[in-house]
């Protein structure tokens, strides 16, 4: 009986431990529990050497355990000096991982990462999240009751009930925390993950750079196109600089064309286009060109100067020059211009003087009759025709000099309610756009040419020192509209007097 009840508890001691192995285990994993999450950043090709300027795709990537409630406050920023980071979407790509045998989530940015400063450390990146996860009880303190036990009501009256061994394993029941798993407590925590590049060095760019240079690093190719003919003085073209390739496009700059006797230049505007990676691009500056004289025009090339870190050196690309013709502004009608001059309308030809008469008559025959009496009435009605002629004509100049009158004072009138609604505004592009209106109209009138082909080079030609701030009115506004924009005057309510001064003066002139 001895043997047999020996060879019972050794079974059932056996078979306990088989069944308290996974408990173990589990107890082991509760000691050391997997990461809920994991923060890395990667850069291309393992990069450990920057120059200033440069430009290299970076990859972040955030692990989460399945299971774990994830909020982000943004997207990676980084936490030093030195570097800067761009290019990163609010919204990561989401995929399904394995690590470990545990399954993960997996949030990846793609971006770029620029270095700004010699000799800067290694970047430190960093995400701020908030976690949700259930916890797990914790187990009952040894030497607890055995009465929360769930099988410790089944040998309580059974011979095994005084046995320490069964006391011992009824104390770590192997499946108490698979019950206490159920009704785990649900933790929220604000965390911050960071990770930091490893031996990243950053040297400078050498030196002297040459003209031209704003810091663009990386390998590019410029190309140019100008907009289509006819080109006529006074009417605006367009010069277009296309620079594709890979790089730090955001530091990739141009002053573009200097202006010149023959051409008016404004400030180029520059617009991105990104392309597949982070880094690829294609920029494309747009400048504004005004010829000022009819002729041969040459339009020089554009220089653009980058630093290549595969040669280690600087590199300066030209684009192509072009050789165009420009035609003379349109000519005036010249009725109109005699007009604008000053010059007054043709005279009226005198009626011709008819034959000389004769009192004595030499005929008994009716006058109606006689041949003098034909070319007579003739000439008269001739002259008559010819004079209801001029007055009519002479009539109509009338109209269209009163019409003229009224129209020019309705664009003036217009002219200056934009005005002074653009210095209530705060608006200088509205302002010098609405002056400039109002006095291309008055000039049109005095010159006979159109208002829209009258420009800053006419104005000076034309009027001199005369027209000093008129041209600098204009000159404002073709910055504002070709130039991308320019600070805003200091007074702008200064120049809305200017404006109405000139437009008075030259209303009076037309």
């Amino acid at each position: 009986m001895t043997t047999s009840r020996n060879r019972t508890i050794h079974i059932t001691a056996a078979l306990l431990a088989i069944l308290a192995a996974p408990a173990a285990a589990r107890a082991a994993q509760q000691a050391r529990p997997p990461a809920r999450a994991t923060f890395r950043m990667q850069l291309e090709g393992g990069t450990r050497s920057f120059v200033v300027g440069q430009s290299i795709p970076v990859t972040i990537r955030a692990d989460f355990l399945a299971g774990t409630g994830v909020t982000l406050d943004g997207a990676p920023r980084l936490a030093s000096d030195g570097f800067t980071l761009s290019g990163l979407s609010d919204k990561p790509r989401q995929t399904e991982v394995r690590r470990d045998g545990l399954p993960f989530t997996e949030l990846t940015w793609t971006g770029a990462l620029t270095a700004i400063q010699a000799g800067a450390p290694a970047p430190v990146v960093e995400l701020p999240v908030e976690l949700s996860y259930r916890e797990a009880a914790s187990s009952p303190p040894a030497g607890g009751d055995d009465a929360d036990s769930p099988f410790a009501s089944l040998f309580a009256n059974t011979p095994f009930a005084s046995d320490p061994f069964f006391a011992q394993m009824l104390k770590n029941d192997p499946f108490s925390n698979f019950f206490q798993d159920l009704g785990g407590a649900v933790r929220q925590r604000q965390v911050t993950l960071r990770d930091q590049a490893k031996r990243v060095t950053v040297a400078a760019t050498p030196q002297p750079a040459p003209a031209g240079y704003a810091g663009a690093v990386g390998t590019f190719h410029a190309s140019s196109s100008l907009s289509a003919a006819p080109f006529r003085v006074g009417e605006p073209l367009t010069l277009t600089v296309r620079v594709e390739g890979r790089g730090s496009f955001d530091r990739l700059a141009t002053a573009g064309l200097p202006e010149t006797e023959a051409l008016s230049a404004y400030p180029p505007r520059a617009a991105f286009t990104a392309g597949r990676g982070p880094t690829e691009g294609t920029k494309l500056f747009t400048q504004t060109l005004v010829p000022r004289r009819p002729g041969a025009l040459e339009v020089p090339s554009v220089t653009l100067v980058t630093f290549d870190p595969q040669r280690h050196r600087y590199v300066t690309e030209r684009t192509r020059p072009f050789s165009v013709t420009v035609a003379p502004a349109p000519e005036a009608d010249p009725a109109v211009s005699g007009l604008a001059a000053g010059a007054s309308p043709a005279a009226a030809p005198e009626s011709p003087p008819g034959p000389a008469l004769d009192a004595t008559p030499r005929s008994l025959a009716p006058a109606i009759r006689l041949p003098w009496f034909c070319w007579t009435a003739g000439a008269r009605a001739v002259a008559a025709a010819i004079a209801s002629a001029a007055a009519t004509r002479k009539s109509r100049r009338a109209v269209a000099r009163a019409f003229g009158r009224h129209e020019r004072r309705r664009l003036v009138a217009r002219a200056r309610r934009r005005m002074d609604a653009a210095v209530a505004a705060g608006d200088a592009p509205g302002l010098f756009g609405a002056a400039r209106e109002g006095l291309q109209a008055c000039l049109a009138r005095a010159w006979a040419v159109p208002a829209e082909a009258i420009s800053a080079a006419d104005v000076s030609s034309r009027l001199g020192p005369r027209g000093r701030q008129v041209r600098e009115i204009f000159e404002r506004a073709d910055g504002w509209t070709y130039g991308g924009g320019r600070r805003p005057p200091a007074d702008l309510e200064h120049w809305r007097r200017i404006a109405a001064e000139e437009l008075e003066g030259l209303q009076e002139v037309a």
